[in-house]
């Protein structure tokens, strides 16, 4: 809540809604979000059967979008499990297929310098494909570094390697 009362003192304006985890289910936080005019998505999970009773008073006007999971039917009425896809799809993708996992730099600007660029090459890449990119290309593309190399080609007509490309350089034996 330290972190909150600061970010809701330097940028009242910047967001609606806090996004919580199961973990804040508690009076205190919500009470905390609310007397600051912010709502709150949180997780609630079955340990909590009177909220989950109170919840189901709230929304039994409206219809629950249904989510089919394995042998798991989820019924929400917010949108907070997306947020799971972003960490599981996005950040495995960037540490994977991106550098996002190596430290290139260990000053503590640089490292956030990079981090942030890397988010901004990786979510304009990103909504290139998924925005802008015609159906028929999509299936040429099968990852976003794919992508990102024939972008970096296009500006630099073939004649520069990407940084990612770049053949290590093995030690004199």
């Amino acid at each position: 809540m330290r972190l909150l009362e600061r970010i809701f003192a330097n940028y009242r304006r910047f967001f609606d809604a806090v996004a919580a985890d199961a973990l804040y289910m508690e009076s205190p936080f919500f009470n905390f979000c609310l007397e600051r005019d912010k709502n709150i998505i949180a997780v609630l999970k079955g340990n909590y059967r009177s909220l989950l009773e109170d919840a189901k008073g709230l929304f039994s006007d409206m219809e629950p979008k249904v989510w089919q999971m394995d042998r798991r039917t989820i019924k929400y009425w917010q949108a907070g499990h997306k947020r799971w896809d972003i960490e599981n799809k996005n950040f495995n993708t960037l540490v994977n297929d991106w550098p996002l996992n190596h430290c290139f730099k260990h000053d503590p600007t640089a490292i956030l310098n990079f981090v942030l660029t890397l988010f901004i090459a990786f979510i304009l890449i990103q909504s290139f494909y998924q925005r802008n990119l015609k159906a028929a290309l999509r299936g040429r593309f099968t990852t976003l570094i794919s992508l990102a190399d024939e972008l970096h080609g296009s500006l630099t007509k073939g004649n520069l390697r990407a940084p990612w490309q770049e053949p290590r350089a093995r030690p004199p034996p």
